[in-house]
């Protein structure tokens, strides 16, 4: 694990995660905080929850996830994937944003004790980042807690009933893995669930079809970031009129 830290901190100071843009002094030893500030400085993250967010070529949480989708797993991988959840701490994260959300911040609180919520995980994070913490170290954290304990966590609960799942198992100062595969993607459960609703809800054609097609009502809330008057009770009298037959 020695190891491995040294050379995630020898590529996060040889990174060129900048590309055009002015260097502000990117690397392993930046505090957390001023590389949200640079961040910000760049995506506009102030706008409301119900409002447009405007787009970013280079910096903003579309641009950083496109980014990562890729097989090179580097140190601007590392830093795109820590931007990406600074811009949404500062979005939705932070304590005046969640006061700013009302009743949808319940949403941020889910996952109880089986999993980590988005607010548990922001105060944690917003503590590390008042106490200066660098990249490096926000890094280390994020990967010891939120990738290895969780995995050890998940697959030693599947125990025996469904078998070993796991992928490594730390030993000692050590991380041994195990010979299955890891592929990284979309979570599947999660993705047909939300799917399946935004299709009953009348935003899109089934996305189980080769061409998905949003409908007018989802074309609306693209452009508009609202639905038009009566969209919902349209999508929902469907199924009304199939309980009833």
């Amino acid at each position: 694990m020695s190891t491995l830290w040294a050379v995630i901190t020898a590529e996060l100071d040889d990174n060129s995660f900048c590309g055009d843009l002015p260097d502000p002094g990117i690397g392993a030893d930046m505090p957390g905080e001023t590389f949200a500030d640079w961040l910000t400085g760049h995506v506009d993250v102030m706008r409301g929850v119900d409002d447009l967010w405007p787009r970013h070529d280079e910096l903003d949480e579309h641009s950083l996830y496109v980014w990562c989708a890729n097989a090179e797993d580097d140190a601007e991988t590392l830093i795109a994937m820590l931007g990406i959840l600074l811009l949404v701490y500062r979005r939705l994260g932070t304590p005046g944003r969640q006061a700013d959300l009302g009743d949808d911040a319940e949403l941020l609180t889910e996952g109880g004790g089986q999993r980590v919520g988005m607010s548990r995980f922001y105060g944690l994070l917003r503590k590390r980042l008042m106490a200066n913490q660098t990249i490096a170290e926000l890094l280390q954290w994020i990967i010891i807690d939120f990738v290895i304990v969780q995995h050890e966590r998940v697959a030693t609960a599947k125990l025996p009933s469904s078998g070993d799942t796991f992928r490594f198992r730390r030993v000692g100062d050590a991380l041994r893995f195990f010979p299955a595969d890891a592929p990284v993607g979309f979570n599947d459960s999660r993705f047909s669930a939300l799917s399946t609703i935004a299709h009953e809800l009348g935003l899109v054609s089934s996305l189980s079809l080769p061409r998905r097609e949003l409908t007018a009502a989802g074309s609306a809330l693209l452009a508009n970031g609202d639905l038009p008057a009566g969209a919902v009770q349209k999508a929902a009298a469907r199924f009304h009129r199939e309980n009833a037959g």
